[in-house]
């Protein structure tokens, strides 16, 4: 059965895609987004520097690595906070996909989650990974594994899942699942096997049986579960769908087996409408009533569009226990020369008057290559019934030169010794950094030393002998980046 999670993210995958990516307007030939600052404000004026995030990228202009930084106030600087980075291989598909923490306490990064996928020779993923992060290492560690076989139609026959056993430091099975196709080419049954509590024996575990009309479009999926004392498939769900001639969903019934009657119970119904264009104007969910014979409406949305398919409105509905579609939310959209999103406004139904009351709106501008400039978020007021100024955002873009996406003048620094008595180097490792400015920060943000590297020089002495005992924090700046690092003063 559905939850509410699953609704909306299939009324979010199914809207048009104009409305996000915006930004990206321009010409990707020549820049590319380099970075987006957040201001916070507390009033119309009063505004501190919070957020940060920085995009990296490689000759073919795909995003490498993206860093959030958020904004120590009392320090004057920017720690790091949450890093993705990918990789690709030589035919521009994705191998790998990284998420990773900053972490105060070590000062460096460590692992949420990490996949990866290995391609065989007719580009289908053959193997695909999650990797897990070892706090003792500190690096990635083994965690999940699957195999996927393909016939010589390159249609997937064989799925299997591992996990790593860390006592036998080897790749347990624990299922795998098996496709079967009709004549059409089309999935026909998925079987699941499961292992029996990690004894090495496989029982099956769940079965999906599809059926087709003329079209190929699917129009039954029925879902079975083993017993492995009867040795027999019984029913659990089944969805029966229905399409317009363009191959686009139109309505689907879901329907739950009751084994004490032997009947097929209805559950839940959803409907959709679609314009000439291809756009979803309309989506509605119902669940049954408690006399299985009612149908309850519970989630509406209305969508409507201008003539460049840019969307204009998503009004939101709930059901209520009279079988009513009551207002709930809406968000409206406006834009400049008729593509450009320049404003998007979110209300919220208010009963007692019966109107609309503000949220918060979203205000855009564009720099003269069409591309965002800065996204101002306000929230609505109550008690002085207005927009007020909550943040903004500036993107900034830079041009890359042929020779690849590897930013000018970033650097990486490590320091030696640390502890240190008081005399320690800062060993950087790009020689094309411009000049440097290196501060001492003591922990309530004290600048205590200050100074400026020679230009092209690959290390900086610094001596703290005079400094009391203690943690302090060495902030590296260079022309596009900052570096923070703790040093120990013994």
């Amino acid at each position: 059965m559905k939850n509410s999670i699953t609704i909306l993210m299939e009324v979010l995958i199914l809207l048009p895609l104009c409305i996000w990516g915006q930004m990206w307007r321009g010409n990707p030939q020549t820049e590319v987004l380099d970075s987006v600052i957040t201001w916070k404000f507390s009033g119309i004026s009063d505004s501190v520097l919070s957020y940060r995030i920085t995009y990296r990228y490689d000759e073919q202009r795909r995003t490498t690595q993206t860093e959030e930084f958020v904004r120590e106030q009392a320090l004057n600087l920017w720690v790091p906070y949450r890093m993705e980075k990918w990789q690709y291989d030589a035919q521009d598909r994705q191998t790998m996909w990284a998420v990773l923490f900053w972490e105060n306490e070590t000062m460096a990064y460590k692992g949420l989650f990490r996949e990866r996928y290995v391609f065989d020779a007719h580009g289908n993923v053959s193997e695909s990974y999650s990797d897990g992060w070892s706090l003792s290492s500190p690096d990635w560690i083994n965690y999940k594994m699957e195999l996927n076989y393909y016939d010589n139609q390159q249609r997937l026959t064989n799925e299997v899942n591992f996990e790593w056993n860390n006592l036998s430091q080897h790749w347990d099975s624990t299922a795998y699942s098996v496709y079967e196709y009709n004549p059409e080419g089309l999935p026909e049954r998925v079987t699941e096997w499961e292992d029996e509590e990690g004894t090495g024996v496989f029982y099956p575990k769940l079965r999906h049986d599809y059926e087709y009309n003329t079209a190929g479009d699917m129009v039954l999926k029925t879902r079975y579960f083993y017993n492995p004392n009867t040795q027999l498939w019984y029913y659990m769900i089944k969805e029966e769908c229905t399409w317009d001639e363009l191959h686009r969903k139109i309505q689907s019934w879901y329907w739950k087996y009751e084994e004490s009657i032997e009947e097929w119970i209805p559950q839940e119904k959803d409907y959709w409408e679609w314009d000439e264009s291809g756009n979803m104007t309309l989506y509605e969910y119902y669940r049954i009533g408690e006399d299985t014979v009612t149908w309850m409406p519970s989630i509406k949305s209305e969508m409507t569009y201008n003539a460049f398919n840019r969307m204009l409105r998503n009004t939101g509905y709930s059901g209520n226990n009279f079988g009513e579609w009551v207002p709930g939310y809406m968000r409206a959209y406006e834009y400049f020369q008729d593509t450009l999103l320049a404003e998007d406004a979110l209300s919220q139904w208010d009963a007692g008057s019966a109107s609309w009351k503000g949220v918060d709106m979203h205000l855009y501008t564009f720099d003269s290559l069409n591309r965002w400039h800065s996204d101002s978020y306000h929230k609505w007021i109550v008690h002085v019934q207005q927009f007020v100024l909550s943040t903004r955002d500036y993107y900034s873009w830079s041009r890359q030169e042929a020779q690849g996406f590897d930013e000018p003048g970033r650097i990486s620094a490590e320091i030696m010794p640390n502890p240190t008595q008081g005399k320690f180097q800062i060993l950087l490792s790009n020689m094309l950094y411009p000049d440097c400015q290196v501060e001492i920060v003591d922990p309530t943000g004290k600048t205590r030393e200050k100074l400026k590297s020679e230009r092209g020089a690959a290390s900086i002495l610094m001596d703290i002998t005079h400094f009391p005992p203690g943690i302090y924090f060495v902030r590296i700046e260079s022309e596009n980046q900052i570096i923070v690092k703790k040093i120990i003063r013994l």
